[in-house]
Order: structure tokens, then sequence, then C-alpha cells
């Protein structure tokens, strides 16, 4: 296998991965619980995947436009579960804060100033997701796999960046990366609380 298969390769399975984690945190969503999920994280998520479409567009990039196109209608399902009675607001914000890291940087400076925008843009993103994590008990609603999957994935894609020494969308992998890496812990962290909990709950009226 020559190197730039190998690479194409590596792109192809961090795109896989992606569809998959997505996958799983809208049945997560639909099917055990919306509770601790954050809007702001997910609905920034949608509107940073049409950046994304909008690169692999402009690069010719297969790998990253596909990457994109199939996650979009499945995060915008996982917004519509848990988007809730006068929280337009934060989707809308959301819009904003895309636009200003990432639209405004490309069009001052093309694609690296959009992508190094987008570094700082997945970094921030997830604090909304770390802040409900640290503050909220119930966070059934937050599958600790998908965003693992997702830390694997990013790491896929900092490998496939760097075959055409991409610098700009190597970074911003690392940050988000470093984003889900606090997530998973938190998210870990959490479940484990509330499997003691209701363990607690479970043998007291035995005990009892």
């Amino acid at each position: 296998m020559s190197s730039h298969a190998l690479f194409l390769t590596i792109g192809w399975v961090a795109t896989a991965m992606g569809w998959f984690l997505t996958g799983v945190q809208l049945r997560r969503a639909w099917v055990v619980s919306t509770d601790g999920i954050a809007l702001a994280t997910w609905s920034t998520f949608l509107f940073a995947t049409i950046f994304w479409i909008w690169y692999g567009v402009s690069l010719g990039d297969p790998v990253v436009l596909w990457s994109s196109l199939v996650i979009f209608p499945i995060q915008l399902a996982v917004i519509a579960r848990i988007e809730r009675k006068g929280e337009m607001k934060t989707i809308l914000s959301s819009a904003a804060f895309v636009f200003v890291t990432c639209g405004i940087p490309t069009l001052v400076w093309g694609w690296p100033g959009g992508c190094y925008g987008a570094g700082v843009l997945m970094m921030l993103n997830r604090w909304p997701q770390i802040r409900t994590l640290i503050k909220t008990a119930d966070v059934d609603g937050v599958s600790v796999a998908s965003w693992s999957i997702g830390l694997v994935s990013l790491f896929l894609w900092a490998v496939y960046y760097s075959e055409n020494n991409q610098w700009a969308p190597l970074m911003s992998c690392v940050a988000a990366a470093l984003g889900n890496l606090a997530i998973v812990i938190l998210a870990s962290w959490r479940h484990q609380q509330r499997r003691q909990i209701r363990k607690a709950e479970s043998v007291g009226p035995l005990a009892s």
C-alpha cells in the first residue's frame, strides 16, 4: 500500500467513526435521555459542520466533504430532540459564534485563518458540555462511548491532515481532542456517581 493510499484509508476510517459516534449520540438522545446534553455544544457542531463542508468543497477533498455531509442531518436530528422552548437564542448565538471564529477569518486570511479559527471554536464549543458535566449530576443523555470514539477519530484526522502538511486543520483537531478528553473524563466520573447512587438506593430498601 502506498503512503497516499494509507493516509486516504485513515481519513475514511476517521470519517466512518464520526458517522458512527454521532449516530450513537442521536440514538441515546431519542431512546435513553437528553439529560446533560448541552444544546450550545451541539448547535455549534452543526454550524461548524457547514464550515467543513465548505472547506471540503473548496479543496476538492471527498473525505472531508462526505464526512461532514453525512453528519450534518444526524446533528440536526440531535438538536431537534434536545431543543427546548425559548432556546432558539442559543442556536442563533452558536451560528454567530461560528461565523465570527471561522467565517470571518476565512474571508480575511483564507483557509489557514479559518482552520485556526476552527481550532479555537472546537475547543471553546466543548466548554458548555464541560460546564454541564461539572454542574449537573444527572447526565444520562451523555454518551461516554461517543466522545471516546470522537477522541480517536480526531487523532486519525490529525494524522490524515499531516500527509500534506495541513497544519491549520491538524491543530484544530488537536484542540478539539483536548476538549473531548476532558468530557470523557468528566462524563465517566458522573456516570460512576450515578451508578453508585442507584446501587445505594437499591440496597437501602433491602437493608431496611
